[in-house]
């Protein structure tokens, strides 16, 4: 994968959960991926590394019932 575009919507939910959990978050590493991701929803791309920490985010929110479908 090279890159993942985000715009809109999608943009906006991702940047205000990925803001929220790194609210909350206290591991390190944890925060810096999360820190990483604020930063590449903010460019409008996503890189591989960034893209995986979406997808995990997703599936948290999706879990705790934060994100719904």
């Amino acid at each position: 994968m090279s890159g993942v575009a985000l715009k809109g919507d999608a943009a906006e939910v991702a940047l205000a959960e990925a803001q929220a959990v790194l609210a909350l978050v206290q591991d390190p590493e944890r925060r810096g991926r999360l820190a990483d991701l604020v930063a590449a929803v903010q460019d409008g791309e996503l890189g591989d590394d960034e893209a995986q920490a979406l997808e995990e985010l997703i599936e948290l929110g999706l879990s705790s019932g934060r994100i719904a479908l």
